[in-house]
């Protein structure tokens, strides 16, 4: 009795990891408490609301996004199919994406994110095949995922795989600016970046830009 219980990717799990739950009483009042989606940054399925002993940021309850045209810019949410979209502008507040297998494509071959100054974005993958970032085409400086100084994306999973651009770089750091802020910020904890072709290589921080691989 007492132990939290929570769900995500089909999998019932409790304070230990995945388990199959019988007609046992768990939780308060013998009630089985189940989450529809919860798991930490990196993607492990754990407590909502533990901390993650590999990436060091609490379990949360991730909210469905059912829009296969745009991606959302604020909050925790996980994707139920894949999101072929234009270029989305992130200019403020922390975004989290988790592809749940699912894949981001560009509509029009443009870059598909862009992070401003403020602003910080996350994707992850809890899917057991990880979704893809895709189809980006154009000759753009960061011809798929780009930091403007001061914004920050950090990858924890998924695939930025497929990139085709004669620009500098698949994912672009940005210079520091004329007011002072810092140059973007590009963070890789986890997933993947290959098969993509870009004048300086996949990954390009210029001079002020910032790319830490942990």
């Amino acid at each position: 009795d007492g132990q939290k219980v929570g769900y995500a990717d089909g999998v019932f799990f409790l304070d230990d990891g995945p388990a199959d739950l019988d007609d046992g009483n768990y939780g308060e009042g013998g009630d089985i408490v189940v989450n529809d989606h919860v798991h930490c940054l990196c993607g492990k399925l754990i407590v909502e609301g533990e901390t993650c002993t590999s990436c060091g940021s609490k379990a949360v309850a991730w909210t469905a996004w059912e829009n296969k045209d745009a991606l959302p810019t604020d909050g925790y949410y996980y994707l139920t199919e894949t999101v072929t979209t234009a270029t989305v502008n992130y200019k403020s507040a922390n975004t989290c994406i988790c592809l749940h297998g699912n894949d981001i494509v560009s509509k029009d071959g443009n870059r598909l994110i862009v992070v401003y100054k403020t602003a910080t974005v996350s994707i992850t993958d809890c899917g057991s095949q990880p979704g893809k970032i895709t189809g980006c085409t154009k000759d753009q400086n960061g011809s798929t995922l780009r930091m403007e100084p001061g914004g920050v994306l950090n990858l924890y999973g998924g695939r930025v795989v497929e990139n085709v651009s004669p620009g500098d770089g698949t994912i672009y750091a940005a210079v520091s600016n004329a007011e002072g802020i810092a140059g973007g910020e590009f963070n890789m904890y986890g997933g993947e970046i290959s098969g993509n072709t870009a004048r300086r290589g996949a990954i390009f921080a210029a001079s002020g830009g910032n790319y830490a691989p942990t």
